[in-house]
């Protein structure tokens, strides 16, 4: 059993609060294995900052939201933070 605090991350289980980077050879790869990630995260109150290329906060914030989190609510409530490389 795991504990309740505990996300996944690909086919592994984390179960401690934790930083991730990671590296992909896709978009879609990138979005296949963060996403519900990102989901089980936002569900447990964990915070994420996301650091992304120019131009793709707005394709970022409709994926979260296609997956089915409020990604506005949790921008305004301080649980999602997307930065451009310029500004990190």
């Amino acid at each position: 059993m795991t504990p309740s605090n505990a996300v996944t991350l690909g086919r592994a289980t984390l179960n401690s609060r934790c930083h991730v980077r990671a590296f992909f050879g896709s978009r879609g790869d990138e979005y296949d294995v963060l996403l519900p990630f990102m989901k089980e995260g936002f569900g447990a109150g964990d915070r994420a900052i996301h650091i992304l290329e120019e131009g793709h906060h707005s394709e970022r914030m409709r994926r979260l939201t296609e997956l089915g989190v409020d990604a506005d609510v949790a921008v305004q409530n301080g649980l999602l933070e997307i930065r451009s490389w310029e500004n990190a």
